[in-house]
């Protein structure tokens, strides 16, 4: 993953004129090459070169030049009013920044229009306010009542869902008792558990993974709308691949450095790495092949690890998923206290790129 201005090229962005550039995003808000098939977000935006800042008004489009998103910032901060849209050009949710921050109101709608959810943002902490269900019926009211939300993943699912649902109690605004969250993809009907969490006073008290059979401590869900449009003014850009596009190239890379988070190299290197593994088409390993491991210690570790990931975006040839074989390429390096740091550099499928 690099920043824009880590590349010389104008394929990200172009100027429009002299106080507007054009960019070009995928649906994740990931700058991609403006001819990638995966572009789905064109912004128009007032920006300053010389700082790499948002500057100004902007307006972000979709393919089809339907207006999805505008507001304002003044040198990199979100300042004023900003509004989303639904496809049918409805108000999907508007909300006031000052410096950066919300404040007031974070009000979401329906596409047909009616209320869906009401956020408060008038002190230092976010407290959901009111929640009306697709009837018009009024769940969660002055901050108390019974919340249920969808939600999609953000980016790769190594349980091949695409969203999570959450559901339990709002007290004073906050979460508050027990929660269940299971994971969906809503167009299959397919649902299933994968956790549990139980709050006191909006603070997550205990979480159990049920995929991991793990408890945690530190929230991994969020409890409100999830909205990425955040990360454009991080001008981080992706490859036109559908490994990238997804976001797996990122999870494996993340998935080898958390599993190497207890261990550190006897001193600085980089070295690359590289391995074969057979991927059946419902995405589930097969055999695993190391073609270059890590360096001394390190390579048993390496080989254990990379045996255990669990799952594989499969490919895909002639509208539908294939059993193939995927060879992927990375590097590993040491930051500065000899702490392992790895990055996904391609990803070869043989079936899927033969012709």
């Amino acid at each position: 993953m690099a920043t824009a201005q880590d590349s010389i090229s104008n394929v990200f962005f172009e100027r429009i004129d002299t106080d507007e550039v054009r960019f070009f995003y995928d649906r994740n808000y990931f700058l991609v090459d403006k001819n990638c098939e995966f572009k789905s977000i064109e912004r128009r935006a007032g920006f300053d070169r010389a700082t790499n800042k948002f500057d100004g008004k902007f307006a972000d489009y979709s393919g089809d030049g339907t207006l999805l998103l505008t507001g304002a910032y003044t040198q990199g901060a979100k300042n004023g009013s900003f509004i989303a849209y639904h496809p049918n050009r409805q108000i999907k949710w508007e909300v006031t920044f000052k410096d950066n921050k919300p404040e007031g109101f974070w009000n979401y709608f329906y596409p047909d229009g009616k209320p869906y959810l009401s956020v408060s943002f008038s002190d230092s902490t976010t407290r959901i306010v009111s929640q009306w269900d697709r009837r018009g019926k009024l769940n969660v009211k002055l901050g108390d009542g019974r919340y249920e939300f969808l939600n999609p993943i953000d980016g790769f699912s190594e349980y091949g869902f695409g969203f999570y649902s959450m559901s339990g109690r709002i007290k004073d605004g906050l979460p508050n008792g027990a929660w269940t969250v299971h994971f969906e993809n809503p167009e299959a009907k397919q649902k299933e558990f994968a956790a549990e969490e139980y709050y006191r006073d909006g603070v997550l008290i205990r979480g159990y993974d049920a995929f991991k059979d793990a408890e945690y401590t530190t929230p991994a869900y969020g409890i409100l709308p999830y909205d990425n449009f955040y990360r454009a003014e991080t001008l981080l850009f992706k490859q036109c691949t559908y490994d990238d596009f997804t976001g797996f190239t990122v999870y494996l890379a993340e998935y080898l450095r958390n599993s190497f988070q207890l261990l550190k190299a006897d001193s600085q290197i980089t070295t690359d790495y590289a391995f074969e593994v057979r991927v059946r088409k419902d995405g589930t390993p097969r055999g695993t092949t190391i073609i270059r491991s890590l360096p001394g210690q390190l390579e048993n570790s390496f080989k254990r690890v990379v045996e255990s990931i669990p799952y594989y975006v499969p490919s895909f040839k002639l509208g539908e998923y294939i059993d193939d074989t995927i060879t992927v390429y990375g590097t590993m390096s040491t930051t500065a206290d000899n702490s392992l740091q790895f990055q996904t550099n391609r990803i070869e499928r043989k079936l899927e790129h033969n012709k």
